[in-house]
C-alpha cells in the first residue's frame, strides 16, 4: 500500500512540475515572444512580421501610442509608436516610430535631422526615399497629395520612420517604410505603383565612393571643379569625401574639408519625378540659397547645397562678400547641367 501511495504521490508531483512547466513556457512566449500577437500595427499600415524584422530580438511587439486616427473629416492623424516589451529585460527596449509630415521641400539633404544624405541608403527603381541605420523617409507619389486631408495647397506628405534605443537592418526599415507608405495610399484611395515594385537599396558608398578630393572632379563628378575661393588656408583646405552612387531615387555628396572646426559641404542630385515635383511645389524654395531646378534633357533635375555651421562662420569671418558664397553652388551646378545636357538654373545667388 505504501509502494502504491508513493507512486501516486511521485506522479501528481510530476503532473504539477509539468503544469508548472508548461505554464512557465506559456508565460515566456507571452512576455518574450510574439505568439499570439497581433497581425499589424499603427491602423494596419505596419505589419507585425514588418515590425519584427525592424525591431529584431526578444521581446513582444506592442503598441505604445494611441491607434492612429488615420481619416477623418478634416485631417489624416498618423503618429505611431511601436515597441519591444519583455519582463525579462530590464532598461529601454527598441522602439519604432511611425510618423506622417510634411516638412520643408528641400529637407532630406539641407536639415540637421537628416545628417549626413551621403552616408545613407536611396531606393531604387520605385518611391523616393531613404534610410540609414535608425531613420528612414518615404515621399507619398504625387497622386496622393491631395487626398490626404489637410496636406494644404503646397505641403507634400512624406512618411517617417525611426529606431530608437537601437539600430535596424536597413533593407528591414526601408521595407517597412515603403509597405506603410502603400497601405496609406490605399487608405485614401490614391493609384501608387511605385509603392509595389520591389524595394532595393543603391548605396550608400560604392567601391571609390570615398577618398581624398579631386579638386578638377569633385565628388567623382567630371569637371566639378572647386573654386580657389571656397578653401581658407589653415582653415579650411581639401580634404576627403564620400558620394553614393549612380541609379537611386538621389544622389549626395558629402566633402569634409580639412580645418579645425570640421567645415562641411553637401551637395545632391536628383530626377527622380516625386521628388522634383515635391520641391517644385514649394514656392518658398526659388527663396531659399544652394537650391534649384534645372531642365535637362531628360527631365527636371533637382540640385541643392549645403553649408553646415562650420563652414559659414569662415565665410563670415573671412568677410567673404554675398555674391561670392554661391561660387562652390555654381561650379557644382556647371558640372551636372554638363553632365545631363541642361539649360540654365533659376538659383538663388545670395
Amino acid at each position: 500500500m505504501t509502494g502504491r501511495t508513493t507512486r501516486v504521490r511521485t506522479a501528481t508531483i510530476l503532473a504539477l512540475v509539468c503544469a508548472v512547466v508548461i505554464a512557465g513556457a506559456g508565460l515566456f512566449a507571452w512576455w518574450n515572444t510574439d505568439l499570439l500577437g497581433r497581425d499589424d500595427f499603427c491602423a494596419g499600415a505596419v505589419s507585425a512580421d514588418d515590425a519584427g524584422a525592424v525591431l529584431d530580438g526578444p521581446g513582444r511587439l506592442t503598441l505604445a501610442s494611441a491607434e492612429p486616427q488615420k481619416v477623418s473629416g478634416d485631417a489624416y492623424g498618423f503618429d505611431c509608436v511601436v515597441q519591444r516589451s519583455s519582463k525579462l529585460i530590464g532598461g529601454d527596449q527598441a522602439s519604432l516610430t511611425v510618423d506622417l509630415t510634411r516638412p520643408d521641400a528641400t529637407f532630406p539633404f539641407r536639415t540637421r535631422l537628416w545628417k549626413n544624405p551621403a552616408a545613407m541608403s536611396y531606393l531604387a527603381d520605385g518611391a523616393a526615399g531613404a534610410v540609414d541605420d535608425r531613420r528612414a523617409w518615404v515621399m507619398l507619389p504625387a497622386s496622393c497629395w491631395d487626398k490626404i486631408p489637410s496636406s494644404g495647397a503646397n505641403a507634400s506628405p512624406v512618411l517617417e520612420l525611426e529606431v530608437s534605443n537601437g539600430t535596424a537592418d536597413r533593407q528591414a526599415l526601408a521595407v517597412t517604410a515603403v509597405h506603410a507608405a502603400r497601405q496609406i495610399a490605399g487608405d485614401v484611395g490614391c493609384s501608387a505603383p511605385e509603392l509595389s515594385r520591389p524595394v532595393r537599396l543603391h548605396g550608400p558608398a560604392e567601391k571609390g565612393g570615398a577618398g581624398r578630393t579631386d579638386t578638377a572632379n569633385a565628388c567623382g563628378l567630371k569637371g566639378f571643379r572647386l573654386p580657389e575661393s571656397a578653401f581658407f588656408d589653415g582653415e579650411a583646405t581639401p580634404g576627403s569625401e564620400r558620394f553614393t552612387g549612380t541609379g537611386a531615387s538621389a544622389w549626395a555628396c558629402t566633402l569634409d574639408l580639412d580645418g579645425p572646426a570640421e567645415p562641411q559641404l553637401t551637395f545632391a542630385l536628383s530626377q527622380d519625378r516625386t521628388l522634383t515635383k515635391f520641391v517644385g511645389r514649394d514656392p518658398a524654395v526659388a527663396d531659399r540659397d544652394g537650391v534649384a531646378l534645372l531642365e535637362c534633357a531628360d527631365g527636371t533635375a533637382y540640385v541643392s547645397m549645403h553649408r553646415n555651421d562650420a563652414y559659414e562662420d569662415l565665410l563670415l569671418d573671412n568677410k567673404v562678400p554675398g555674391d561670392r558664397w554661391n561660387d562652390l553652388f555654381r561650379a557644382f551646378i556647371d558640372a551636372v547641367a554638363k553632365k545631363l545636357d541642361c539649360g540654365p538654373a533659376a538659383e538663388t545667388s545670395r
